[in-house]
């Protein structure tokens, strides 16, 4: 296997970012016509089909029989209740909102990790999450545009 050229990982992560960047304005607009679960199990059969595709492509293995129970309890609580829920909450909140929203969760993993696990956060685990936090309030008005751009253009 060769090794992927840097623009190739350039690449991949700038998709990567820009469908994160914009799945709050996309699920307002998929709010429109779909209840939140209707929603959040269209976007599951989407990602299903996608990474089938690459499994089959790539010649994955299946997961071991005794894996199966906690990729399932990973599956429910870690993935699909967590996208019912966001589907749910911005219903009620602007996406710009709910985009900031889901920017905290590293804050709050990091703090609940260090004052509640007594977990150590180092100087780098800070610096990181505050570097993360800043990246994702450069972006603050591009979302803010496209929100607004996508509300008059339907």
């Amino acid at each position: 296997m060769t090794r992927p050229t840097s623009f190739r990982i350039a690449c991949a992560i700038g998709f990567v970012l820009l469908c994160w960047a914009y799945s709050p304005t996309g699920i307002r607009l998929g709010l429109q016509g779909y209840a939140p679960t209707h929603l959040a199990l269209a976007r599951f059969v989407v990602a299903s089909v996608f990474l089938l595709s690459v499994a089959l492509v790539r010649r994955i293995a299946l997961p071991r029989p005794r894996d199966l129970p906690m990729l399932l309890l990973l599956g429910l609580f870690a993935v699909s209740l967590h996208h019912i829920a966001i589907n749910y909450g911005q219903r009620g909140v602007s996406a710009g909102a709910s985009s900031v929203l889901a920017q905290s969760t590293p804050l709050f993993s990091l703090l609940i990790a260090h004052f509640v696990l007594k977990q150590t956060a180092s100087a780098w685990h800070w610096g990181c999450l505050l570097l993360g936090m800043a990246g994702a309030r450069s972006w603050w008005p591009v979302i803010a545009d496209s929100v607004t751009w996508m509300r008059t253009a339907c």
